[in-house]
């Protein structure tokens, strides 16, 4: 009983790992593919999910927002018209690859 890959988000599980059979928990990954908790780059503030379209651009599924004010509950299933403030981090499900590309926005 062995998993490697494992993250648990906002109480789901996404794995990577292939020896999944008996797991029926876990929302399965494709390769190359990973859930990362991204701070917004300087760009991306004031603007909305929906302006920024990740999922089209980047192939980016955008699952949480966690605001720089801890007071402030982790959103989950942002609302797309909500402005993002500096310090905001998104958590995004999708490619490795487009997931380096938007840390290296700026």
């Amino acid at each position: 009983n062995h998993e490697m890959g494992e993250t648990n988000v906002l109480g789901m599980m996404f794995v990577t790992d292939e020896d999944v059979k008996e797991r029926h928990d876990y929302v399965k990954l494709p390769p190359g593919h990973d859930v990362e908790a991204v701070e917004i780059p300087r760009s991306y503030i004031g603007k909305t999910l929906s302006e920024l379209n990740l999922r089209a651009r980047y192939d980016l599924h955008v699952v949480s927002l966690r605001c720089a004010n801890r007071k402030e509950p982790e959103r989950i299933s942002p609302d797309p018209n909500q402005k993002l403030k500096k310090g905001t981090t998104l958590v995004v499900v999708g490619p490795k690859d487009s997931i380096t590309q938007i840390r290296e926005e700026s």
